[in-house]
């Protein structure tokens, strides 16, 4: 009986050996599929709002905040502008994107430089 219950024992701590690495590998694959998608949401944000000059102007007054809702998951993002220059025609925008995974938050920033022409020359 003892030796069953040894055998068992010994048999149970192989199986968790082996499953753990795996458990966490699929952990690991998880955040990286939210990477690449937040990745992806946050590229087609940044040339939408490289289009949108008049969305432009209002980001630099107030900034911008919503959601994105991805293939799993919603993410939360904040779009913020800042001058570059003093004719406040080159503007840098940080859009920082976050979500929740397992009770911990994940977070990313994606930065770009964005020409805010001003009104035309006549």
């Amino acid at each position: 009986m003892i030796e069953a219950l040894a055998a068992v024992v010994i048999l149970t701590i192989g199986v968790i050996a082996v499953y753990h690495p795996l458990l966490k590998s699929l952990v690991v694959l998880n955040d990286i599929d939210s990477r690449l998608e937040a990745t992806r949401l946050a590229t087609d944000e940044l040339w939408l709002l490289r289009n949108n000059k008049a969305r432009l102007k209002s980001i630099a007054l107030k900034g911008e905040q919503g959601q994105l809702i991805g293939s799993e998951r919603v993410y939360d993002y904040i779009v913020r502008s800042t001058p570059i220059t003093e004719d406040q025609i080159l503007n840098k925008i940080d859009l920082a994107f976050s979500w929740k995974v397992s009770g911990q938050l994940k977070k990313i920033i994606h930065t770009c430089y964005v020409e805010i022409s001003a009104a035309p020359r006549t």
